[in-house]
């Protein structure tokens, strides 16, 4: 198995959070496709995509390692968003977005500059390309199953204009809270941000709560 954290595999979380991310925030996923389906004349649901693969950088063998000790997966957006540049069977316009939207779900633009510094690339745990199979049977889209990837982040950064960048923020935040409500339900830490959200957003978490 591949974990996402101890106990949680990470398809199943992938999974987890793309769904859960739908029920909470149908309107923004959709005006998130509207725009990406738009600017490339496709129609496929990249939002899910986008939700689906966000941790797809834990794949990391250093990262699997620490699984049993004190799970570490510093910088695993910056994977997950060089993984998809590289993997996903896409326009570069739409694999920029998508990977751009992962590449935010976390904390990874304070601390950008360290990554790129310390990730010297991707190397992929044993498995992997079964996950990519699940991932891409599940979303409807071609992945390829890439077992080493560099971490050069040079070409997607050519391809993220302001257009780019403006709907890549609109997916940002339903993966964010879709991500701390699956953490908190498997028994994780519930945040600040999932505390205050309870307020704001009860009659939507109810309703999304069979999920």
């Amino acid at each position: 198995m591949i974990f996402s954290w101890p106990g949680e595999d990470l398809f199943e979380h992938g999974r987890d959070v793309a769904l859960i991310g739908e029920c909470l925030f149908p309107e923004e996923t959709r005006y998130y496709n509207a725009l990406l389906n738009e600017l490339e004349n496709q129609d496929n649901n990249w939002w899910r995509v986008a939700a689906a693969l966000h941790d797809i950088g834990k794949a990391h063998k250093k990262f699997q390692a620490t699984i049993g000790r004190k799970p570490s997966f510093i910088c695993h957006e910056l994977l997950s968003a060089l993984y998809i540049w590289e993997a996903l069977e896409a326009s570069p316009k739409i694999r920029a977005a998508v990977a751009l939207t992962v590449l935010l779900h976390h904390h990874a633009m304070d601390r950008f500059e360290t990554c790129i510094k310390s990730v010297k690339g991707f190397e992929t745990a044993d498995g992997f390309t079964d996950y990519v199979s699940r991932f891409s049977k599940w979303l409807g889209v071609g992945i390829r199953p890439i077992e080493n990837i560099s971490a050069d982040i040079g070409a997607l950064k050519r391809w993220i204009d302001q257009r780019i960048y403006r709907i890549a923020v609109i997916g940002v935040g339903p993966i964010a809270v879709a991500d701390h409500v699956a953490a908190a339900r498997r028994g994780g830490y519930s945040s600040r941000l999932l505390e205050e959200l309870k307020h704001e957003i009860r009659g939507r978490l109810e309703k999304c709560k069979a999920i």
